[in-house]
């Protein structure tokens, strides 16, 4: 039985190193979205993105 537990606790410790690995890339992969918009000029007020004005021209009258 202690062999059969050894198993178990490393197959745990592999889903959570696995969890470990995918949580880093989803942050890399935020953070150079974040990156993109910022240097694509967008601004951020207290942590929200900001649109500017003329990204949603309102279509003219007719």
């Amino acid at each position: 039985m202690g062999h059969r537990s050894r198993l178990a606790g490393t197959a745990a410790s592999e889903d959570g190193e696995l969890e470990a690995v995918k949580s880093a890339g989803v942050e890399w992969v935020l953070r150079e979205a974040l990156l993109a918009l910022v240097r694509a000029g967008a601004t951020f007020e207290a942590g929200k993105l900001v649109e500017r004005p003329d990204e949603h021209p309102q279509p003219e009258a007719a």
